[in-house]
């Protein structure tokens, strides 16, 4: 057994698809891996599995992490202070004023401080020593104010299981208005998940594109051209809190075009990297903002590249489960031989009318070089 070898390619012959041949071991005729064709995304080769009848059931068990952030969720800022004092030491063993509140916000309180303290642990930012004695004194409190009935990972709202969220590759075809121009556009995106797209079974704020292209086809020049190759596209935007401190970041690279005196502008290669902060805002949903930078590359600019700095900023919320909304701002300053302003507003909208079906629209208005494009269009989306 310890002779056997496997060469391993990420976008197909990759660890999902050598545990095809495991399940093809146990249940022969099922030709799995011979379903697999160009690329194998590790929840298609669920859904394939799924598809065979070779699931019988799922159970779902919240991380350490999730846990946390339920709990929380359930408690004022003020008891959440508390129990994030208990983790840390900052808090007596019993936290509370007589008659302060209610005994289940107190079993709540201490059971967010013994779960966040187990985090620290995990993360080596507590000693053992003082893990053990201060992880007893919690559990000790908590224990004198009886049972609560249910376990916390049993509380955790289960969220939509992954194969019942949309499919990886996704179909877009479409009308727009630009610059009082019409044009059709068909846009075409093997995987994987965007920002706009329904999050059930996906996790929200995050977004992971390969290889989404563009066409379109402008009537009044009878011309159809390239408008967008995104070959990398991923934003990771994780709100912060007192308990949890990331990062957000994004990272994008491939081809996109700029506006230009004639109306199809120039398309140009662009690297654009990022990072900064998210927060949940209550209503306005999901806001965030960001430092970027960019290199755009092409023959258009004096020395056929330039470099930018700048920002953006903007919010997303999801109203009523079925309609997105995600307004931004963005703007980078290129130079310095070629000295000008890259500027966009954006709102986008979506609309699910299944997992797998969508209506997109789309407004922004954007500024480069001067030169302003205003730009309005509806797409239908198709997730196959």
């Amino acid at each position: 057994l310890d002779m056997i070898a496997s060469d391993y390619y990420f976008f197909d012959e990759n660890c999902s698809y050598l545990l095809l041949f495991l399940l093809e071991a146990a249940r022969p005729g099922t030709s799995l891996s011979d379903r697999v064709h160009g690329w194998l995304i590790p929840l298609d080769s669920i859904r394939m599995i799924e598809d065979q009848g070779m699931i019988t059931g799922a159970f779902y068990r919240p991380s350490r992490t999730t846990r946390i952030e339920w709990l929380a969720s359930g408690l004022s800022d003020p008891l959440q202070e508390k129990a994030l004092g208990l983790a840390t030491g900052d808090m007596p063993e019993d936290p509370f004023e007589p008659g302060e509140v209610a005994d289940q916000e107190k079993r709540r309180t201490y059971e967010l401080g013994s779960e966040y303290l187990q985090y620290l642990y995990t993360r080596g930012e507590v000693p053992v020593e003082t893990y053990q004695e201060r992880l007893m004194k919690i559990l000790q409190a908590r224990s004198r104010l009886g049972v609560s009935g249910h376990d916390v990972g049993d509380q955790v709202p289960v969220p939509a299981q992954p194969v019942k969220g949309h499919h990886s590759n996704r179909l877009a075809v479409g009308a727009g208005v630009s610059r009082d121009e019409v044009f059709e556009e068909v846009r075409i995106r093997p995987a994987y998940h965007h920002l706009m797209d329904d999050d059930d079974g996906y996790i929200p704020g995050a977004q992971l594109i390969f290889a989404d292209a563009a066409l379109r086809y402008y009537s009044s020049d009878k011309r159809l051209v390239v408008e967008e190759l995104d070959l990398i596209d991923i934003i990771s935007l994780t709100p912060r809190d007192r308990f949890f401190h990331p990062v957000s970041w994004k990272v994008r690279t491939g081809f996109t075009r700029i506006a230009s005196e004639d109306l199809l502008g120039h398309l140009v290669y662009e690297i654009n990297p990022g990072g900064g902060l998210a927060l949940h805002t209550g209503s306005v949903g999901l806001a965030y903002v960001m430092l970027e930078t960019g290199l755009l590359v092409g023959g258009v600019f004096e020395n056929d590249y330039t470099l930018g700095a700048g920002g953006s900023a903007g919010f997303m919320r999801t109203f009523d489960e079925n309609w997105k909304v995600h307004c931004s701002v963005r703007d980078l300053y290129y130079g310095p031989w070629d000295g000008f302003n890259d500027f966009e507003a954006k709102m986008q909208q979506s609309f699910f009318l299944t997992p797998d079906r969508g209506i997109s629209l789309d407004i922004a208005r954007r500024v480069v070089r001067g030169l302003y494009r205003t730009e309005v269009k509806v797409l239908f989306n198709l997730f196959f």
